[in-house]
């Protein structure tokens, strides 16, 4: 469940009020970070619950539209008013008039009148001084919220009638993202749109989003990844009749029709590969000369034969198609009769631009050679992330292309898919190296078989 939290930040300058007009006010410097931190937050980790406030999406020119999108979407709001705060009123306000249940309050009495219709609706009282003492209160609080059918908004209590907002159709999915899903739709690439369901998790449109690739998942047979797409629509919506529906079905068509049950050696298993490139002319410290290259491409094919003898011929080998050891991988496969796919962050001219001509003309004909033979994939037409990937941190087009090839391989699940990687156990020269490709591998539960090039 999502958690959202309206409180003022840091510490404020606050006069304590008084029976006594003529008393000498006064001052107490209220902390009410400290107040999520003692009191809040703990509150939520024994509800085995996760929330936050504005403060952990700042970000400039934008937490007007994320605090909307939390208020609406948030399935608790925990909101601190105790002291007549512009802003904790105004986001309260949009609360009560998006949702007309699971709105807590909270407030430490003694400091400002509460402004409004609020003081005629139940808070839990703290004590600024020891805001933990009120932890058990909170708890019970959120849990009555939860479990009650109460209308806790003065907007709905005032008009009965009024619809509740629908989530789904208050958000538009952006269009790049519908057109990237169409495409891979087309295609049939189910790698690609497990890939695009599991980027949509933070965005306030994702349901609608993984709605879309969940059909298609279904509609391809790729029920593993169709039934982690529905499971987390139902997570969020436990009786969600779509999700329900066709979760029924790919449960259905994998326990109930044999034509849809395939055998432990009848499943396709992937080869999925990722290695270094060949150095850079002057790279300072030596990793993959080119000297070493008939020394690589031994072992490869060495832990390439061992593979097809553990998994029998029902394999297809999947990787990129850098200079070095990419092309290597992509070589023997041929040699070896192994189909293969050839999965590219770019197309063909732009790619070898960036991962193949440095090398010389000779790794440019070996790449030339491939793209004709082997079935190629691309993922983008430029480097820059689409729009809507736009605000994600961390992340570039070489880390897409990585999870990309993942949720390709991973098709029917880790047991089915095996990571060769050739490495020097460092982390690599830039982001979505060979370090990244491995690090997820092994997270998603996938055999990996390092082949260590310091050691060639």
């Amino acid at each position: 469940m999502q958690v959202f939290i309206v409180r003022p930040f840091g510490t404020k300058q606050m006069v304590k009020n008084t029976a006594y007009p003529d008393a000498v006010p006064e001052v107490v410097f209220f902390d009410f970070d400290r107040v999520e931190k003692e009191l809040i937050q703990p509150a939520l980790k024994s509800l085995q619950l996760d929330g936050g406030s504005t403060g952990r999406i700042l970000e400039s020119g934008t937490i007007g539209e994320d605090i909307i999108s939390l208020l609406l979407l948030a399935d608790i709001v925990i909101a601190d008013i105790s002291i007549d705060n512009a802003n904790v009123f105004y986001e309260l306000e949009k609360r009560h008039a998006l949702k007309n249940k699971t709105t807590v309050l909270i407030k430490c009495p003694g400091f400002e009148k509460l402004p409004f219709d609020i003081p005629g609706f139940r808070y839990v009282t703290y004590d600024n001084e020891e805001p933990a003492s009120a932890i058990t209160l909170l708890i019970k609080s959120i849990q009555e919220s939860q479990l009650s059918n109460k209308n806790d908004s003065p907007v709905f209590l005032a008009s009965p009638n009024l619809d509740i907002q629908d989530t789904e159709k208050l958000f538009i999915v952006p269009g790049e993202f519908l057109d990237e899903t169409e495409i891979a739709i087309r295609a049939r690439e189910p790698g690609k749109l497990a890939l695009l369901a599991s980027e949509v998790d933070s965005f306030v449109w994702k349901i609608p989003a993984q709605r879309k690739i969940g059909e298609a998942l279904v509609n391809m047979g790729a029920y593993d990844y169709a039934r982690n797409v529905w499971e987390k629509i139902k997570d969020k919506y436990p009786h969600d009749k779509q999700a329900n529906i066709n979760l029924a079905a790919i449960n259905a068509a994998l326990t109930l029709f044999p034509s849809k049950k395939i055998s432990h050696r009848e499943k396709r298993h992937y080869l999925l590969f990722t290695g270094h490139m060949i150095d850079k002319p002057g790279r300072a410290i030596p990793r993959f000369p080119a000297a070493k290259e008939t020394a690589v491409r031994a072992k490869i094919k060495e832990a390439l034969e061992r593979e097809l003898i553990i998994t029998g011929p029902n394999i297809t080998g999947i990787s990129g198609g850098s200079c070095g050891a990419d092309i290597i991988f992509q070589e023997i496969c041929q040699e070896l009769g192994v189909p293969c796919k050839l999965l590219l962050a770019l197309p063909g001219e732009q790619f070898i631009n960036t991962s193949v001509s440095f090398a010389g003309p000779s790794w440019v004909e070996r790449f030339d050679n491939l793209y004709r033979q082997v079935p190629v994939f691309i993922l983008a037409n430029v480097t820059k992330l689409p729009g809507w990937l736009s605000k994600k941190q961390a992340y570039n087009i070489w880390e897409r292309n990585n999870s990309w090839a993942l949720h390709t391989a991973l098709i029917n699940g880790g047991l089915y898919m095996t990571l060769i990687a050739l490495w020097d156990g460092k982390q690599g020269d830039a982001m979505g190296g060979t370090d990244h490709m491995v690090n997820e591998a092994i997270l998603r539960g996938a055999k990996t078989i390092i082949i260590d090039i310091n050691q060639i």
